[in-house]
């Protein structure tokens, strides 16, 4: 690494890039570890409680409710306090509340725990999407916030690989343990992410990566989008936090309860998808760079729309397969694009309180599928109806995105 402040540094050496992994680190943990390693705990979580299908599905919507208000408090929180004191303080309350949850004895604990996680995680992560704004032009923005959400994929890999194998050894209340070492890895790297962030280029001397002085004058020059706008991008979020939280939040008890599958080999099918998203940021980031953001979106829904059908398909293990691989090969591309586009749009200075507004949308979905997904299955005593939805919503937002207008300048 080159001087922070050496501005004719390699654009692939400057201090943004590190930036990137502190922000990286927050979406392993906020999102990662605080909400998706929940699905592969529900399953021993529900037997010991024990939990019904429909108590599953509200443990997670109490989740996104205190993610929805985690972001509706992050923009204020921010022009208050700053970024870097947000994201820090935010992932250390976040890394506290999942070691709380390996400790919960019934529902209700389980329920206000995890709302503390999702209001934690909620407005760190948001913040940390934000930043990218502040760091990156819009030439490589798509990118860098591509790289950004791999956490959730590093974190999806781990507890997939690691968990099952703590049940195994300790029992059905290995989940307890599970909760307890994802809180200590992710005290961590709220410490580490602290001591690296920073709050602007100019705190060390630096312009955005990724431009030429007037690619960064009209990057900063933009304005509020507009209602209009933001009506449109918090569409596609909506229908993005509905459909992926339904899929993420039971596809593992799916496996266990309705095709038979032990944790152990439900977890290799999680660590598996959690290895393709890997590529899924930086791909449709790069795809979105170059091909425009509502191409891309269009592309990821697409995806989605495919994956979602052969999970209610329940045809066999090659469709059950290709529904792991189409889901991890677009998993976080949409966060990843609308983060870029938020900054196309909006410009940095209002990257945070837009991000805010349409995430309040990603947040409202993802409180209404799971919900509606775990009373579903309670009635009809399967998921597939599920799927069907999410599959339906899918294809609707593939064509709203398709409609998004190009942004100014």
């Amino acid at each position: 690494m080159t001087d922070p402040a050496d501005d004719n540094a390699p654009i692939w050496r400057h201090y943004a890039w590190v930036i990137t992994v502190a922000c990286t680190l927050c979406v392993m943990v906020s999102l990662g570890f605080g909400r998706f390693a929940l699905g592969m705990l529900l399953p021993s979580m529900g037997a010991t409680l024990p939990l019904s299908y429909a108590e599953m599905g509200f443990v997670s919507t109490g989740n996104f409710v205190g993610y929805m208000l985690g972001v509706v408090a992050a923009g204020r929180l921010v022009e208050a306090c700053g970024e870097r004191r947000v994201m820090s303080v935010g992932l250390t309350i976040c890394a506290l509340s999942i070691i709380a949850m390996g400790w919960a004895d019934s529902f209700y604990q389980a329920l206000g725990i995890y709302g503390v996680t999702g209001f934690s995680g909620g407005a760190a992560n948001v913040t940390a999407l934000g930043l990218v704004s502040h760091w990156f032009t819009r030439r490589l923005r798509g990118r860098a916030a591509g790289f950004q959400v791999t956490g959730s994929s590093f974190a999806i890999m781990f507890a997939g690989l690691a968990l099952p194998q703590i049940n195994l050894s300790v029992g059905l209340e290995g989940w307890r343990d599970g909760w307890m070492l994802l809180g200590g890895i992710s005290l961590a790297a709220a410490i580490v992410s602290s001591l690296i962030l920073r709050n602007r280029p100019a705190d060390l001397g630096l312009e955005p990566a990724g431009g030429d002085s007037n690619d960064t004058a009209a990057s900063r020059a933009q304005g509020h989008p507009g209602r209009r706008i933001v009506a449109h991008l918090g569409a596609i979020y909506f229908f993005f936090g509905m459909t992926y939280a339904v899929y993420l939040t039971f596809t593992v008890t799916a496996l266990v309860d309705e095709r038979g599958l032990n944790e152990a080999a439900a977890g290799r099918f999680w660590a598996f998808l959690g290895l393709l998203s890997v590529a899924s940021g930086p791909l449709f980031g790069f795809l979105s760079d170059r091909f425009g953001r509502r191409h891309g979106l269009a592309m990821a829904f697409a995806c989605f729309a495919a994956s979602y059908a052969l999970a209610a398909a329940n045809i066999g293990p090659a469709a059950l397969w290709g529904s792991v691989v189409l889901f991890g090969i677009a998993a976080w591309s949409v966060p990843a694009i609308l983060g870029a586009a938020v900054g196309d749009y909006a410009g940095p200075r209002n990257a945070v309180r837009v991000l805010a507004t349409i995430t309040v949308a990603f947040a409202c979905g993802q409180t209404v599928g799971p919900a509606v997904a775990g009373l579903l299955a309670e009635q009809t005593g399967s998921f597939t109806p599920s799927y069907a939805g999410i599959t339906i919503a899918a294809v609707l937002a593939v064509i709203i995105s398709l409609r998004l207008p190009a942004p100014r300048g």
